[in-house]
């Protein structure tokens, strides 16, 4: 169980955008097998420590940064051994805890089960079935002020297993070791001793959903459809004084948690609500009756992962054109633009249930002119260079940078006798 928390951990870190991270995941990969094992030997014996998580900011056009705590590699793989032991693996014979399998099967609770199309196409089923009216609403700062200590008592009233419990409190402290790098309004948006958990946990969703079973279960029904996706919901009906008593109980519901929500008016745009045939924003899309295309903040911040990296192409390729060339790792145009690449292909996919054409096309042009730009920026940057640093600005490998290896006798032919 172990070894498959490791590989799923290492297949998504393996391109990450972090340096650190793909070196971290490579050095952990070279001796897998082995260190797996120390990893094992270390939870059997109590030597398992965890370390300290760096902070990331992301960026977000029109909204505050999201704090993401990245926690070693070792640590992510303990977080989600963690997930396949409490949500289950039948075909490794983990049956999972009862508990958290209830909250899995709940169809209208998507995030961190199924993706975002799912609710997108729970919200199109309610307009097909007649739903006039909506609201939605972010729930303010939820990860931080998530009741965890009150989501742990749970588990262990459900697994009676103190270890594997404390192992998750334990999983879920907060020791970042670049704290000095943030403000204190950062600081304030950080969990706490008795609630929040770090966003970026393999463990963070889920206990959002352990949190809000009991809410999106007491949200459906009376002509009300209530679809949630982590911290955001809408609430769909044919009338409007059913939708608009049901985000008041919503409300109420989630004070009771010491949580709150964002409301319609109140200039944080977070918040909506109106007739579904005016066209509404949720998850990231915009729908306009059977119309479903991506929001345009999900469409600004596609163009701007773009412009991002192909400055970064930029950079690059003058430090190489700046460096001596031989023996140093070349960072050119190819590189760049495979960058541009997976980033396109990973937002279209992750839109690819959206249905708007015109929408697509406006991107492809708008992406084309920015990479256009980009290689004709390329082409004067190599105008009058000796092919050598013209293929290295392309970042093609040269045969004659790479640094040539000693013949070395193997351990065992050392040792033979």
């Amino acid at each position: 169980m172990l070894e498959a928390a490791a590989r799923h951990v290492c297949g998504k870190s393996r391109n990450s955008r972090s340096s650190a991270i793909r070196t971290e995941t490579q050095n952990f990969e070279a001796r897998l097998p082995t260190n797996v094992r120390r990893l094992q030997e270390e939870l059997r014996s109590a030597e398992f420590r965890f370390g300290q998580q760096i902070a990331v900011k992301i960026p977000r056009p029109g909204k505050s940064d999201r704090l993401i705590l990245v926690a070693p590699l070792r640590d992510r793989i303990i977080h989600r051994a963690i997930l396949i032991v409490l949500q289950g693996r039948p075909d490794m014979g983990i049956p999972g805890v009862p508990l958290v399998q209830k909250a899995l099967e709940f169809p209208f609770s998507v995030g961190g089960i199924e993706g975002i199309d799912k609710g997108i196409a729970l919200v199109a089923e309610s307009l097909r079935a007649g739903a006039t009216y909506y609201a939605n609403a972010d729930i303010k700062d939820f990860f931080p002020h998530i009741p965890r200590r009150r989501v742990l008592d749970s588990l262990l009233s459900a697994t009676k297993d103190d270890q594997l419990v404390e192992l998750i409190d334990t999983a879920l402290a907060i020791h970042i070791k670049n704290a000095n790098d943030l403000t204190k309004e950062d600081l304030v948006r950080l969990p706490g001793d008795s609630a929040g958990v770090p966003q970026g946990s393999a463990l963070s969703m889920l206990f959002g959903n352990l949190a809000l079973q009991d809410f999106d279960r007491l949200m459906q029904g009376r002509g009300i459809r209530c679809v949630r996706y982590v911290d955001d919901f809408i609430l769909l009906g044919a009338s409007e004084t059913k939708v608009k008593a049901a985000f008041k109980s919503a409300r109420t519901s989630l004070t009771a948690m010491g949580l709150t929500t964002y409301e319609p008016g109140d200039g944080s745009g977070k918040a909506s609500a109106g007739k579904t045939a005016m066209g509404f924003t949720f998850l990231g899309c915009q729908i306009n009756g059977s119309l479903i295309a991506p929001g345009s903040a999900a469409r600004a911040a596609l163009l701007a992962d773009v412009d991002d990296l192909l400055k970064e192409g930029c950079r690059n390729i003058s430090k190489t054109l700046r460096s001596s060339g031989a023996r140093e790792r070349i960072s050119g145009a190819t590189e760049a633009l495979q960058k541009v690449s997976r980033t396109v292909k990973g937002w279209g996919e992750a839109f690819a249930f959206c249905n708007s054409d015109i929408i697509r096309q406006h991107l492809d042009s708008e992406i084309d002119e920015r990479i256009d730009r980009f290689q004709r920026w390329v082409t004067q940057k190599s105008n009058g260079l000796d092919v050598d640093q013209r293929m290295r600005a392309l970042g093609v490998t040269r045969l004659k940078d790479l640094k040539q290896k000693q013949l070395t006798l193997s351990d065992r032919a050392l040792t033979r006798s």
